[in-house]
């Protein structure tokens, strides 16, 4: 009996023995010999993601089910890639609209008085006048947007209207010279009817506008008329942009100097202007109030040296 008992205790001892390492790896017969491989890192796409063109490829299917992870041993959690940025403007509500490549708008306010850089142009202060203006812009030509447009100032009280109608006709190319900078170059032609040639100015410019963020954007620009007026006029100032609801509320500041043929180089003006739009639902119909002031840095003895005005009228865009 005692010979067969220890046979039986040398067969435990041996297969106890063999099991050992497989314990120690895991605490199961079952468990692999070797960790699971880990979970694919988070993805660093972000918004370099969008830059880049594509997202990065989805790790392979694994062929069989990871096993359960060893007792007393903490589970891997399973890191998600982080949305992509075009999934992320899904769920924020659709995706960013995009610029139609053709735009349309149109305006037609009432001005209290026809005031240009300083200028009083009515033959007194609180003289109305239509003011309406139309609107072409062409995006995608080139790396800027092409615009073209019309402009047109009627009184409404003097006696002789056609002596204070003034048609100008104007195009200008947008370019984005940086991500922040935009440089805008135009041409304008001043048409008034009354005089003989009737083109009694043209300008050509070049405006710089800084858009610094937060809506505030300054800018930089100079207008230059080497036909008529033999002149320019230099101008700086700056732009804010305030969202208030659906309404937008831009105050503006601008200073001009200026010099033509036979005028001598002096301030031409100062404007302060505050600007409200308010929207007519998503029709694309809105409605627009202006008031300003403007220092005319050119008025002699007897002219009004502060020149108050405002515009109110209504406007469609696409």
């Amino acid at each position: 009996m005692k010979s067969s008992f220890d046979t039986v205790a040398v067969a435990l001892v041996l297969v106890l023995g063999s099991a050992a390492p497989a314990f120690a790896q895991g605490g199961s017969l079952n468990s692999p010999t070797a960790a699971p491989p880990p979970p694919p890192p988070p993805s660093s796409m972000g918004l370099k993601g969008e830059l880049a063109g594509e997202a990065p490829p989805p790790p392979p299917p694994s062929a069989t089910a990871p096993e359960a992870p060893p007792e007393g041993t903490a589970a891997t959690p399973a890191v998600a890639p982080p949305p992509t940025e075009e999934a992320a403007g899904e769920e924020a509500g659709g995706e960013e609209e995009e610029e139609p490549p053709v735009t349309f708008s149109i305006e037609v306010p009432v001005a209290t008085s026809y005031v240009w850089r300083g200028t009083l142009l009515s033959s007194s202060l609180f003289k109305p006048a239509l003011q309406p203006s139309v609107e072409l812009g062409f995006n995608g030509l080139g790396p800027g947007t092409f615009t073209v447009g019309g402009w047109l100032n009627q009184s409404l009280t003097e006696d002789d209207n056609e002596a204070n109608r003034e048609v100008d006709v104007y195009a200008s190319y947008a370019i984005p010279v940086a991500s922040a900078l935009e440089l805008k170059l135009g041409y304008v032609v001043y048409l008034l009817p009354v005089l003989d040639p009737v083109d009694s100015q043209h300008e050509f410019s070049a405006v710089a506008t800084f858009d610094t963020g937060g809506g505030f954007s300054p800018y930089i620009g100079v207008h230059v008329d080497p036909i008529q007026t033999n002149g320019a006029y230099a101008q700086v100032g700056a732009e804010y942009a305030i969202e208030a609801g659906s309404a937008s509320i831009v105050p503006a500041l601008n200073a001009g100097v200026s010099k033509y043929e036979g005028v001598e180089f002096d301030l031409q003006d100062v404007t302060l202007s505050l600007r409200a739009d308010v929207p007519f639902g998503e029709s694309g119909l809105y409605g627009t109030a202006t008031a300003a002031a403007a220092l005319n840095g050119r008025a002699v003895e007897g002219d009004d040296k502060i020149l108050p005005y405002g515009l109110l009228g209504v406007g469609f865009s696409n």
